[in-house]
């Protein structure tokens, strides 16, 4: 996601903008909260991306930033150099499995574990 010089939260239309943040699904605190809207974006730690191209060509640290569509790009070399500003994050793993488990089961409140879909995604640490 990017914002607007109006303010308001919009999908990434380009590679490589400055200044994009990653919205998950996974978990967290949800910031920009409204009677409108909620908006969860990821401050720090690790979300679950879609990749722009197959994701069995990342690898584990390579720099990644903001591409069409909310998906996220690999970067060459050069554009690490040169835009280091355009860096998301870095990539912490490419999951095999389909469901992530995030939580325990508590008895107190009877709430079990979440079930995220993987839906081919993968997980960076957002910078």
């Amino acid at each position: 996601m990017m914002e607007t010089a109006s303010g308001q939260m919009q999908k990434c239309n380009k590679r490589m903008t400055p200044g994009c943040r990653i919205i998950s699904d996974t978990f967290g605190m949800l910031i920009g909260e409204t009677n409108k809207s909620k908006t969860p974006i990821a401050v720090c730690g690790r979300v679950l991306v879609y990749t722009k191209q197959d994701r069995n060509l990342y690898q584990l640290g390579m720099p990644v930033c903001a591409a069409d569509d909310g998906t996220i790009d690999i970067m060459t070399q050069e554009e690490i150099i040169n835009h280091p500003e355009s860096i998301v994050g870095t990539v912490s793993e490419i999951p095999t499995y389909d469901i992530w488990y995030a939580g325990q089961y508590d008895e107190d409140t009877q709430r079990g574990r979440l079930e995220i879909p993987i839906n081919n995604r993968i997980w960076i640490y957002v910078k």
